[in-house]
């Protein structure tokens, strides 16, 4: 949904224009394999971590920073997991 309004904000009413981009669950699950499409139709490679449609590539993603053996996040507590 679009909607093209400017907004008052602040003690003086300044007109702000205001954007809200929203990605919800396009990139998760990433064991869902490849050559899937997602609930909107796009297709998507979660193996190979491309995602077209949004633009997205594995240059997008940090997976160097995930340092368990498996590779996945098994503990969101744990800032150190290995």
């Amino acid at each position: 949904m679009e909607h093209d309004s400017w907004f008052p904000v602040g003690p003086n009413s300044s007109l702000v224009k205001i954007y809200t981009d929203v990605v919800i669950n396009h990139t998760c699950a990433s064991g869902v394999g490849e050559r899937r499409h997602s609930t909107c139709g796009s297709y998507f490679n979660a193996t190979r971590e491309e995602f077209p449609s949004v633009r997205y590539s594995a240059t997008d993603f940090n997976d160097d920073k995930c340092t368990n053996r498996r590779g996945n996040i098994e503990n969101y507590q744990d800032i150190y997991q290995e």
